[in-house]
């Protein structure tokens, strides 16, 4: 179980914003550890392989999940530029959206 306060900032509203969108995590949580950092601590043992964060593909922002809706990233893409460019012009595009599904 992941303990979550209330939506309190950015990092919080994300978190929240995850977990609607079938994101899941077990026996961890995200502490404040100092100004403005957090860290992810265990709430219980952690067995060998056991899986504590899952986070499904529709919600990762990829090369791939860059669609043909966002014009710079689709132009990169057919032009061969890096993952990272690609990614870039995603966001860039995702940003300027009013619609983006990850605003």
């Amino acid at each position: 179980l992941c303990t979550m306060p209330p939506a309190t900032d950015a990092v919080d509203e994300l978190l929240l914003w995850l977990k609607s969108h079938g994101a899941q995590w077990n026996n961890v949580e995200l502490r404040h550890i100092a100004a403005h950092e957090r860290g992810v601590f265990t709430t219980s043992v952690i067995q060998p392989d056991q899986v504590v964060l899952e986070v499904p593909p529709k919600v990762m922002l990829t090369p791939d999940s860059c669609g043909e809706e966002e014009p710079l990233a689709a132009a990169l893409k057919k032009s061969g530029a890096s993952h990272t460019a690609v990614l870039l012009a995603c966001f860039l595009d995702q940003q300027a959206s009013r619609s983006s599904f990850w605003s």
